[in-house]
């Protein structure tokens, strides 16, 4: 009886973490600043300081 509730709990539980693939959502619009730093996401609020942040951070069209 221990067994399979052990093996519903793996099944419910721990199977849908693993089999998910990680999200690496990039944006579309990117934003540039003098006094912004490449570490931000580029966003208007946090804007990079170079074209090559930003470029690294902006998801190509297809």
């Amino acid at each position: 009886m221990r067994r399979i509730f052990l093996l519903a709990a793996l099944l419910v539980f721990i199977a849908p973490l693993l089999a998910s693939a990680p999200a690496h959502a990039q944006a579309t619009r990117t934003w540039i600043s003098g006094v912004g730093d490449d570490v931000n996401p580029c966003s208007r609020t946090a804007p990079c300081k170079t074209f090559a942040g930003a470029i690294s951070k902006t998801r190509r069209r297809r």
